[in-house]
């Protein structure tokens, strides 16, 4: 490679894609190094270390024990590279940076899994410099709080993927609701990259909301998302579909990914989105789902055509995980992407998995009916004469 960079050659894209996989704090072992040719060149280490190691004001680099361990399985191969002990030698600034590390210590695993690191998200583009998303996010499963919204799952990475390529005509000028939406990657992308006019962003957790709100500020995005807390079948569907006044704010679609967990909650959140569906009945709703369980997807499917809505399933071509040039994911699932509008023919109460959960729904669906209906009238200057108003904190409570 000499002592020059190819700026437009194969050997440059092995150091993009090393940097967008680093900053995206991927697994080491998940990481395609450079090649030792191309490493050992004085120039390639020079910009290695200016463009992901070295501490500057203002510049976001991944956790420090993340970094330790990259760092350190790079120094490794740049050794086995040292072919002539003449020609060839370690930059000096990234043997300093790793032995400055290890005087300074490195937070052990345990701290490191629980601490919120910061990850830097690349869009899939074959440009030099595309644009990103920042977000401060958790690698365990279960994190503090036992939350697992506190990172970015695979169906929103592939979502993310298709709305960023193929899929853009869904978000831009469009206003939209995001069910479940964790710490506000999707969200994000969409009012910073994609042109959405704005997004409420929600989900069931304050935890994971007030989480969100620090990572929309961080992308500058706070004028045009706003965050709400959102459980399904929850009476706090009103205030996130009527303003101040009482009128109707109109939402053109509605995105969900890795939302689907237990059938349990299905007649929760088929009722939430019988509400949204009220309001807005050409609303056209994404969903991305991890397949996990056949007889999970399934049973929401069924759900969904009793409603009734109409679900067609998208084609979004699986990348293989070699060909990925950002918002980097395992294909350990299968993911599906899913439009779903509102079908012709009557609203019905959502099917349950049991008897008492039907029951359940069905209470709850008339309470609800009674609260929209209490809202229209209030809301035309007509609060019918001793109306009762439901009062639970969710629709589904017995």
């Amino acid at each position: 490679m000499g002592s020059s960079l190819d700026w437009c050659g194969e050997d440059f894209k092995q150091l993009l894609l090393f940097r967008r996989r680093y900053f995206q704090a991927e697994e080491p072992s998940d990481i395609t190094f450079p090649s030792k040719d191309v490493l050992k060149s004085p120039a390639v280490q020079k910009w290695v270390y200016d463009t992901m190691f070295k501490e500057e004001e203002g510049v976001l680099l991944p956790h420090p024990r993340y970094k330790f361990r990259v760092l350190k399985e790079l120094m490794k191969i740049l050794e086995a590279a040292m072919d002539d002990p003449v020609e060839d030698e370690i930059s000096d600034d990234l043997a300093t940076s790793l032995a400055t590390m290890l005087i300074q210590g490195i937070p052990n695993e345990h701290d490191a899994q629980q601490d919120r690191k910061q990850i830097t998200y690349t869009l899939p583009s074959a440009e030099m410099w595309p644009p990103i998303v920042r977000m401060r996010e958790s690698p365990s499963i279960l994190a503090e709080h036992g939350e697992t919204g506190l990172r970015t799952w695979q169906a929103a990475l592939v979502l993310g993927t298709y709305l960023s390529t193929n899929g853009r005509h869904f978000i831009e000028g469009k206003s939209i609701i995001e069910l479940a939406g964790g710490l506000g990657f999707i969200s994000i992308l969409c009012v910073k990259h994609l042109g959405a006019k704005k997004v409420l962003l929600t989900d069931g957790s304050h935890t994971v909301i007030n989480y969100a709100e620090e990572n929309v500020e961080m992308n500058g995005s706070e004028d045009t998302v706003e965050g709400r807390v959102l459980k399904f079948g929850g009476l706090e569907i009103f205030d996130c579909l009527e303003d101040a006044d009482g009128g109707g704010l109109h939402y053109d679609v509605l995105l969900g990914a890795d939302m689907l967990y237990d059938p349990k909650d299905f007649p929760a959140l088929m009722l939430t989105l019988q509400v949204i569906f009220c309001y807005n009945p050409d609303l056209q709703f994404l969903l991305a789902c991890a397949v996990r369980s056949e007889d999970t997807l399934d049973s929401f499917l069924h759900a969904c055509s009793q409603c009734p809505f109409h679900v067609q399933r998208l084609d979004v071509p699986k990348v293989s995980e070699e060909d990925q040039l950002g918002f980097f994911h395992d294909n350990f699932h299968e993911v599906h992407v899913y439009l779903i509008t509102k079908a012709p023919g009557k609203v019905v109460i959502p099917p349950a998995v049991d008897e008492d959960s039907y029951n359940m729904a069905e209470r709850a669906y008339e309470e609800a009916v009674v609260a929209k209906d209490f809202h229209d009238r209030w809301n035309a200057g007509r609060p019918p004469s001793g109306a009762s108003t439901a009062t639970s904190e969710t629709l589904l409570d017995a």
